[in-house]
């Protein structure tokens, strides 16, 4: 593995079980052993309810032994996934169990589709009028005053503006919550992914939404809201990537190098999970994660998946005793998906969460490349360094049998595994295929390579290379995503090479068709580059950084951001609506 994914020891402290224990009144998580686990039995299949709604809910089967003090359960959903998510088949890891582990555990459950099925994915504040609307009428078909919610990845902030608009709900929790969106929401609007984009049709108004940009910005007053003050929020994440050669691996690989720490779940990054508001174990308002689960464990990791899953393993590290803890995905939800509100402390919200401010420096160490193939043999360069130690090569196509190959400035050929079906959130419906060219095979990396297609019709490509190298090529960006007023961002570009030229084309997002290109700016050596951001909107900032090495060798980087430019009255740009 060129980059070995983060796997941090969750470090568990025996305050927090006993704060947890006696807050929640509760029992208390018991560690098990993965051999002994026997699965719950499959539970009754789900019933659709008749409600008049635009799309579905879900009524799970009442259990036996159902229990008046606990509340109900209702779970969302996220980008472009269904209700039946999570009692029919997860994307690598056969059917889940989510529904079958809380029916047994006594619940009552209730499953949601939003606007994402049978149609192109809507914004987190569309989807959080219909939440709203499904929520009223699950109240009023089971007769409770609220529920709990269990929502993954992008229900999460589906939820959060379901709640605004005045959903009865108690707590919310959420596995792999995009509660800061996802860099892959920005790397899906930039000229290097629109023509994949228009072959497959997965850059939709969701989509847009999720762009950190139109998060950071729609953040501001979703915290600051006096809803807050009796709500909760429990948030967890992982920092898996899924198999080899999936759209998680994908989406892995990118995040590494766009993520704090390299931290992310193949969809998510890791602190992108936290949601501001997260109460601790004695309901106050932390700001912090209140649960991650990270995984310890090199053959047990936790990606975008696999988090949604009820008896998926959580490898937690307790820190009196050197052996792992196995806790099962519900049984680590439990005492916060199944307290009523009542029962929890209260902690007033007394202002907006403080946002990044001054200045992140992020190590570019991708190369992308993107556009049209048409039927035939095409060819698609990229410059390498010398003292590469790493090359992951990742290449998404529309179809499955383009061939490709890749060639290196020597003339060794390395021909890409054969293209698996993306099964995720981002880039569904596109072809993964792949190389990992070890060490030994980069003696000689410096130079001009070559990736060879030979496609039988029209196609579409988005490349991915991930380098290892000691060269450190640093962009300098402003970390609040949400400008202040229109004007611009100034960038910087740090490296120890002998020249530098950093190019940044600009495009101007909208739902309401393509993007519009603003110009390309760029800037050489040391000096700063000025982008000029005039007009109100969500700005999508492609850089392609190159130059020579002290060693006289080409090199190159890639680069994504994304900034927004409220309005003069502050509203949401067109872009995140």
């Amino acid at each position: 593995m060129l980059h070995p994914r983060r796997t941090p020891l969750l470090i568990a402290l025996a305050a927090w079980l006993s704060l947890s224990q006696a807050a929640f009144a509760t029992d208390p998580i018991v560690c098990i052993d993965e051999d002994d686990f026997v699965p719950p039995a499959v539970a009754p299949a789900p019933q659709a309810l008749t409600t008049g709604l635009p799309r579905a809910i879900y009524e799970g089967a009442t259990p036996a032994d159902l229990d008046p003090n606990r509340p109900v359960l209702v779970f969302v959903h996220g980008l472009n996934g269904t209700g039946e998510g999570w009692f029919g088949e997860t994307m690598y890891y056969g059917r889940n169990d989510m529904y079958d582990t809380a029916y047994a555990a006594g619940y009552k459950t209730f499953f949601v589709d939003l606007y994402d099925v049978g149609a192109e994915a809507e914004s987190s504040i569309t989807n959080g009028v219909l939440l709203r609307q499904q929520i009223n009428a699950i109240r009023s078909y089971w007769g409770v005053d609220a529920v709990n919610i269990v929502a993954h990845s992008k229900g999460g902030p589906d939820a959060n503006f379901a709640a605004l608009f005045g959903a009865p709900i108690d707590s919310v929790v959420t596995l792999g919550g995009a509660h800061y969106g996802s860099p892959l929401a920005d790397l899906a609007q930039t000229d290097w992914l629109e023509w994949l984009a228009e072959l497959i049709g997965f850059n939709d108004a969701g989509t847009k939404f999720m762009q950190t940009a139109c998060m950071d910005l729609v953040r501001g007053f979703l915290d600051a809201n006096p809803v807050n003050n009796r709500m909760h929020y429990y948030t967890a994440g992982g920092t898996g990537w899924g198999p080899f050669l999936s759209a998680l691996e994908f989406g892995g690989l990118y995040l590494y190098t766009q993520c704090p720490d390299g931290e992310n779940d193949g969809v998510v990054c890791l602190e992108h999970a936290r949601h501001p508001l997260s109460r601790d174990a004695s309901g106050n308002v932390t700001g912090t994660h209140r649960l991650i689960w990270d995984v310890s464990s090199p053959d047990f990791e936790v990606d975008h998946d696999k988090i949604r899953r009820g008896n998926g393993f959580f490898d937690f590290f307790w820190f009196w005793e050197p052996d792992d803890c196995y806790v099962p995905v519900f049984d680590s939800i439990e005492p916060y998906a199944g307290q009523f509100n009542a029962n929890l402390p209260q902690a007033p919200v007394a202002a907006t969460p403080a946002r990044s401010q001054g200045q992140r420096s992020a190590v570019a160490g991708n190369i992308l490349r993107g556009g049209a193939l048409g039927a035939g043999v095409s060819t698609v360069s990229f410059p390498l360094e010398a003292g590469v130690t790493g090359l992951d090569v990742r290449v998404l196509t529309a179809r499955a049998d383009t061939r490709i190959e890749l060639v290196s400035p020597s003339g060794r050929t390395h021909t890409l595994s054969a293209a698996a079906a993306s099964k995720s959130e981002y880039f569904a419906g596109s072809y993964v295929s792949g190389a990992r060219v070890e060490r030994r095979a980069l003696r000689r990396s410096a130079g001009e390579w070559q990736l060879r297609f030979t496609a039988s019709a029209d196609d579409a490509y988005a490349v991915l290379v991930n380098v290892t190298s000691p060269l450190s090529v640093a962009v300098v960006s402003p970390a609040a995503r949400t400008l202040a007023a229109a004007g611009g961002v100034d960038l910087a570009v740090a490296s120890d090479v002998r020249t530098l030229r950093t190019q940044a084309r600009v495009r101007r997002i909208s739902t309401a068709g393509p993007a519009v290109a603003v110009g390309a700016f760029s800037a050489d050596n040391a000096q700063d580059l000025r982008v000029p951001l005039a007009e109100p909107g969500v700005y999508n900032l492609a850089l392609t950084i190159t130059g020579v090495t002290q060693g006289g060798d080409r090199f190159e980087r890639s680069q994504v951001l994304s900034y927004a430019v409220p309005g003069a009255t502050g509203g949401v740009p067109e872009a995140c609506r």
